[in-house]
């Protein structure tokens, strides 16, 4: 589920699953629904397929944390890249760790990517990091963090080796809540402070840099879309403030405000954007 895209996603497939105490497996495969205006006419769709195995292992030989690995293939009949439009068979390796050392919490992540982009082979890197620490004692509680991305991208659009990361299902906003840019060719830091306030309110702000991996490659959006400034060699995409507060009313009603001022970097500017807002309110009711 994607709430900021507004759009959820179905799948025909099948699951398997195996849980205990300290392990979770699963097992998947499934094709993407091509949704149709009619009742009762949805169809799967050959050109959209996803796969897969993922392993949590909770206190893996009584280690204070808990670590995911996975193996995902996604398969798309169609898909575009700043080096052009082809079939893609991307398989995803990974793992991610996330516990508690010392008086830190950490979420580490990283994951390679490889398979067949048209006639390209694809060898592509991803990592995310996010650290933090809560300062207890006082009235209101503070946290102070720093997370942050790297996707790897196209250096050579000629190569025959293809270098972009593309994520097989990533959050729409993985970067910023604007869900505009999506992490693939990217490099960014995110420090954030997080206080935690009577009567179920939590105050947050960061600050975001978002740069280009690579100089080469563009800026991609929500799956399908990309900025790009042709011929520049620029690689500073923006910079994002943010500030939010989230008031959990009762365990069943949440209500969100956030606010959003994103910096156009040269690169954008070179694409021909510019600065903008954002705002949100966002009601959510759980059932």
């Amino acid at each position: 589920m994607r709430d900021p895209t507004n759009i959820r996603r179905s799948f025909d497939g099948a699951l398997f699953e195996y849980e205990d105490a300290t392990l979770i497996l699963r097992s998947f495969a499934a094709n993407a629904v091509v949704i149709n205006p009619g009742l009762f006419d949805d169809s799967a769709s050959t050109s959209e397929v996803f796969r897969g195995f993922y392993l949590r292992a909770r206190r893996p030989f009584s280690f204070p944390l808990t670590v995911d690995l996975y193996l995902l293939d996604k398969h798309l009949g169609s898909v575009t890249y700043a080096r052009g439009t082809g079939p893609e068979n991307r398989w995803t390796v990974g793992g991610r760790a996330a516990g508690k050392f010392v008086s830190l919490d950490y979420v580490i992540e990283g994951a390679h990517q490889l398979g067949t982009f048209g006639t390209a082979d694809i060898s592509a890197w991803g990592f995310f990091g996010d650290i933090s620490r809560s300062f207890e004692g006082f009235s209101v509680t503070p946290r102070l963090g720093l997370r942050g991305h790297y996707a790897s991208g196209d250096q050579n659009l000629k190569e025959s080796t293809f270098r972009t990361f593309s994520a097989p299902y990533p959050p729409a906003n993985a970067i910023s809540e604007m869900s505009l840019l999506s992490v693939s060719n990217t490099l960014n830091l995110q420090p954030y402070l997080q206080l935690t306030l009577p009567n179920n309110l939590m105050l947050g702000a960061n600050w975001n840099w978002v740069r280009k991996a690579t100089a080469a490659d563009s800026v991609y959006g929500p799956i399908g879309t990309i900025i790009t400034a042709p011929g520049s060699q620029l690689s500073a995409v923006a910079q994002i403030g943010q500030v939010d507060l989230t008031w959990d009313v009762t365990r069943f009603l949440q209500v969100r405000a956030l606010y959003e001022h994103i910096f156009a970097g040269d690169y954008i500017k070179a694409a021909k954007g510019s600065d903008f807002d954002y705002y949100r309110l966002q009601i959510r009711n759980r059932f």
